[in-house]
Parts: C-alpha cells; sequence; structure tokens
C-alpha cells in the first residue's frame, strides 16, 4: 500500500518517484503502472516509465512511452528531449536529430539539445562539425565530464591531436572528482577507462577497468553522461586492454564474458 496518500493515481505516482531516486526500477516501473491504470491520462507517469526504461538500457519500451507523451504534449521539452536521447541509443539517429532540432529550435541555449545535435553529428561522422558544436557549449559554460569526453572522441578519430590531450585532461580532472565523492560506482571507473584507451595508456585503462569490474552488479544497467553500459561493458574493455598488453589474464576475463553473453561483440578480438 502507497505511502503517500491512500490508493489512488496521484499517490502511486509519488511512490513511482520515491522509488526511481532510490534506484529501485522494477518498484518503480510497478508503481507508474499502477498510476496509469487507475488514471490513462496521468502524462507524467508515460514520461516517467519511459525515463525508467531508458535507465535499464530498454530503450524500445522508452520510445513507446515517450512517443506517447510528446504526441499529447508536443510543446513540453522535457519528454522531447528524453525521447530523442533513447533514439540516439537506439540508432534511429536521423529521428533523434530531428527532435533535437525542434528542442533548440524552442530552446536555443539548450545544453542537453545542443549536445544532442553534436552525438548526431559524431555518429553520422562529421567530427568537425561535432567539435565545433562543443567548443560552442563549453564557452557557453556546458563543460562536463561528456562534453570533454566527446571533444576527446571526435578528436581522436576526427585525426586532431592538437585537441585531444586538453580534452582527456580536462574530462580526467572532472571524473576524478566524481570518485573522489562516490569511490564505489563503477561507472566513474569505466568511463575514466574509456577517457585512458582514448590516450593509448593501458596500463592505467586496464587498472580502471578492474576496479569497474569489481564493483559492478552481473543484472544492473548503468548511465552517466549520456552513456549507457553494463558488466558486460566492463569486461569486455577490460579483457581486450589486457589482451593488447599481452596479459595472460585476458584469456580468463574472455571466458567470463563468454559465460555472461557467448554473443558479445567484445569477444570478436578474443578469439
Amino acid at each position: 500500500m502507497p505511502v503517500f496518500g491512500g490508493e489512488n493515481a496521484d499517490s502511486y505516482y509519488d511512490e513511482g518517484i520515491t522509488a526511481s531516486m532510490k534506484g529501485d526500477l522494477p518498484r518503480a516501473i510497478d508503481y507508474f503502472e499502477k498510476t496509469i491504470r487507475l488514471d490513462n491520462s496521468y502524462g507524467a507517469a508515460y514520461h516517467q516509465l519511459g525515463k525508467v526504461y531508458a535507465r535499464m538500457g530498454k530503450f524500445k519500451k522508452s520510445i513507446a512511452f515517450l512517443s506517447q507523451v510528446t504526441a499529447s504534449k508536443p510543446g513540453q521539452i522535457p519528454p522531447k528531449i528524453d525521447l530523442a536521447y533513447a533514439h540516439l541509443c537506439e540508432g534511429n539517429t536521423s529521428q533523434a536529430r530531428d527532435l533535437f532540432y525542434e528542442v533548440t529550435a524552442l530552446k536555443p541555449q539548450h545544453v542537453r539539445g545542443r549536445m544532442g545535435v553534436a552525438y548526431c553529428a559524431f555518429a553520422e561522422e562529421n567530427y568537425d562539425e561535432a567539435i565545433i558544436l562543443l567548443q560552442d557549449i563549453i564557452e557557453g559554460g556546458g563543460a562536463t565530464f561528456g562534453t570533454y569526453y566527446l571533444m576527446a572522441r571526435a578528436a581522436s578519430v576526427g585525426m586532431r591531436p592538437d585537441m585531444l590531450h586538453d580534452s582527456i585532461e580536462r574530462a580526467d580532472a572532472l571524473i576524478e572528482k566524481t570518485l573522489e565523492t562516490n569511490d564505489e560506482n563503477p561507472g566513474g571507473y569505466y568511463l575514466r577507462g574509456l577517457l585512458l584507451e582514448l590516450s593509448k595508456d593501458d596500463e592505467k585503462a586496464e587498472e580502471n577497468f578492474a576496479l569497474a569490474v569489481e564493483r559492478a552488479e552481473p543484472d544492473h544497467h548503468y548511465s552517466a553522461y549520456e552513456e549507457h553500459f553494463s558488466l558486460e561493458d566492463m569486461l569486455g574493455h577490460l579483457a581486450q586492454t589486457r589482451q593488447r598488453q599481452g596479459n595472460a589474464q585476458a584469456a580468463e576475463d574472455f571466458d567470463r564474458l563468454r559465460e555472461l553473453n557467448p554473443e558479445s561483440p567484445y569477444l570478436d578480438t578474443g578469439e
């Protein structure tokens, strides 16, 4: 029974928000679904279901719920931006770009909207465009780990060594602050490992991937700075990093990865 005022839609919705904030996503889904059963016009519950499913890496379900919200409330930015990122994560770059453009047309300085346009440019291999967009975001005060990490990725594949080192350095300083305040979350170590891979520092990348794997829960989906990942990703990068260094432990990592997902794309280089 809900504690926020009884058996009604508002009470179940509040319970769902509380569960979502605590990270209990299955319980959050249950409460939001109960909200909708009592009031099928409760748009905020559909929005929250879309957000929760995205946090779980279930982007098709996320898109289904968020599409309902944006169809009924086309002028609202939050569900539109969440739908855009769900499309981006599902690989629907064209749909994502159109939605990001709608957001920036409504609110030109919307940082997540502008970042979304940069992500789309990167996905379409328009690296110079992505860098220009990211520079503008940074100059406008939107500097985060995610901004600098995407800048480093674009500089790396776009052959811009002049920007690569600075972006990695700034991103590393920001993720270090995250680790100082929450050193038990695997996400910070995993993201730092990705950053160190860009700098070709496999030894330190391995160290961070190993710390991430130690802290990761097998069935948990993680997300931070618009990046989505799981134990499979952490273990895959750890195995590949060790393999590049000729570390014999890589074979054990690939075996563990194979048990986790026999069809994992990370196994392509492990056999």
